[in-house]
C-alpha cells in the first residue's frame, strides 16, 4: 500500500514540475577550461640572453617572457603556476617539472623559472659557473591554474604530469 501511494505521489510531482514556463534562455558561458590553461614556449638557441660573468656564480642563460599577460596578479596570488620542461624523441614525449636539475660528467646543469604578473621567465645555470648557451630548441610548458586552495596546491605538488593533468581537469568539472 505504501509503494501504491509513493508511486502516486512520485507521478503527481512530475506532471506539476512539467506545468513551469520555460525561463529565457542565459547568456553563454565562457568557452573552454577557464580555470585551468596551459601555454608552450619553444626557445631557440639564438633567444637565450647571457647573464653574469662566465667562471662566477651568477652565470647563466636567461629567455623572458614580458608580455605574458595570462598570467595575471590573480593567478600569482590565488592560483597556482606548474611549468615543465618537455623532451621529446620519436618515441616519447616527457614533463619535467621544474625546477629540475641534471647531473652532467662534471658538472650539474639546473633548469628554473621564474614569473610575476605579466612575465614568465626561463632560466639554465651550470653549477661549475661555466653555462653553456643551449644548442638547441628548448621546449617548455606552463599550466596556470586559479582559484586554487593551498591543499590542492600541497596534493599537487606530489602528483606526477598526468596525474596533476587529470585532477586539474577534474577539479575544473566541478
Amino acid at each position: 500500500m505504501k509503494s501504491i501511494i509513493l508511486s502516486i505521489g512520485l507521478v503527481g510531482l512530475i506532471s506539476l514540475g512539467c506545468d513551469a514556463e520555460q525561463g529565457p534562455e542565459g547568456p553563454a558561458g565562457p568557452s573552454g577550461n577557464a580555470n585551468v590553461i596551459s601555454y608552450q614556449f619553444d626557445v631557440s638557441p639564438t633567444d637565450w640572453v647571457e647573464q653574469g660573468t662566465l667562471g662566477t656564480a651568477n652565470h647563466s642563460f636567461t629567455y623572458l617572457v614580458d608580455d605574458f599577460v595570462e598570467l595575471t596578479e590573480s593567478v600569482t596570488d590565488d592560483g597556482m603556476i606548474l611549468a615543465y620542461l618537455i623532451r621529446s624523441d620519436l618515441f616519447n614525449t616527457t614533463y619535467q617539472i621544474l625546477p629540475l636539475q641534471e647531473p652532467e660528467q662534471s658538472f650539474n646543469r639546473r633548469w628554473e623559472y621564474l614569473f610575476a604578473p605579466g612575465s614568465i621567465g626561463f632560466v639554465v645555470r651550470h653549477s661549475d659557473f661555466n653555462t653553456l648557451r643551449p644548442s638547441n630548441t628548448v621546449r617548455f610548458k606552463v599550466v596556470l591554474a586559479s582559484g586554487i586552495t593551498a591543499k590542492q596546491r600541497k596534493e599537487l605538488e606530489e602528483m606526477e604530469w598526468e596525474e596533476k593533468m587529470d585532477f586539474l581537469m577534474d577539479l575544473e568539472a566541478k
